[in-house]
């Protein structure tokens, strides 16, 4: 079994698939100029060798990308047993959210309690969904908490870039991430809002009616100043969504407020969860990486000599 151990470097694939399609585009009409040059006696000979140099460089392309992910066999698994609640976060990243009524503004004030909330939070099972006019989810269920604040740390209002606000859509997402964990006792939804669901075909109320039939307690927090810029949320709707589930509503009006909040957060019923830990592993990525000088350096041999040249003419 592999396990990636920078899979972040997969993101390169995509600048890569992009030139590859565009430099195809190009081949097709060079292909049909080759062909058109070559004696009629010669046309059975392979004419795509005049293009092997450039083939072998987008492969060792594709092998320092994958050396770059650092690709590891795992050479053995344990389980360890760990005590924890599963809990999904649900953040609005609407427009609104940059509202400076709370120093920087709201949405970092928001991220920065997350992050240190996760901190806290040993042993549970955490995901995010992001929100605006539309839901998003960003992280399943993990224990990997190091994934999930680096994923927190890069939102911002543009990465749903609109200005409405879905809430019920939102707790949709997060109830389908909760509802297929067979192995839990307690299910969590931690909202953070400052606005009135506006957007979507999904009613909050008939979310949190869902999310009380699967046993999920919502806990949901609306942030923002009561005489802010843009504060619109409406907090008897946030009560109803709580009580619903029997879970909690609450106010917060400034940092210092939201802090409070994050910090009295107290959920019940902790699962057992069976957690794979790997104990040994092996590094492969430098098969790779000799893989892409190998071909690095066998297209720059054939280049060099003008193969391409040579059977182009």
């Amino acid at each position: 079994m592999w396990y990636w151990a920078n899979p972040y470097w997969a993101f390169l694939f995509l600048p890569f698939f992009f030139a590859l399609f565009y430099r195809w585009k190009l081949y097709k009409k060079q292909l049909v100029l080759t062909v058109s040059k070559l004696p009629t006696n010669e046309k059975k000979f392979p004419f795509w060798i005049v293009f092997l140099p450039e083939i072998l460089l987008w492969l060792a392309l594709v092998m320092l990308i994958i050396a770059l992910m650092r690709p590891q066999k795992i050479l053995s698994y344990t389980q360890k047993t760990t005590e924890g609640i599963d809990i999904m976060l649900v953040l609005d990243a609407s427009k609104s959210m940059e509202a400076n009524d709370f120093l920087p503004n709201r949405l970092e004030v928001a991220k920065n309690e997350l992050i240190h909330f996760i901190d806290q939070r040993q042993g549970d099972r955490m995901g995010l969904v992001i929100f605006a006019e539309d839901a998003f989810s960003a992280c399943p269920l993990t224990l990997d908490k190091d994934l999930l604040k680096t994923i927190i740390q890069e939102i911002n209002s543009e990465t749903l870039p609109s200005s409405g606000t879905a809430i019920g859509t939102a707790l949709v997402t997060a109830i389908n991430r909760l509802q297929n964990v067979k192995d839990s006792k307690s299910k969590i939804i931690l909202l953070v809002t400052d606005g009135v669901s506006n957007k979507g075909k999904i009613n909050p109320i008939t979310a949190a009616e869902l999310a009380a039939k699967k046993g999920i307690k919502i806990f949901a927090i609306g942030i923002g100043s009561k005489d802010g810029e843009d504060t619109e949320y409406d907090f008897p709707t946030l009560q109803k969504i709580a009580n619903l589930t029997q879970g909690n509503a609450y106010e917060a009006q400034n940092n210092q407020k939201l802090q409070l909040i994050f910090e009295k957060l107290q959920f019940e019923y902790k699962s057992l969860f069976q957690q794979p830990v790997k104990n040994k592993t092996k590094d492969i990525y430098p098969n790779f990486l000799w893989a892409f000088f190998a071909l690095f350096l066998v297209s720059f041999a054939l280049k060099s000599i003008g193969i391409d040249q040579v059977f182009a003419e």
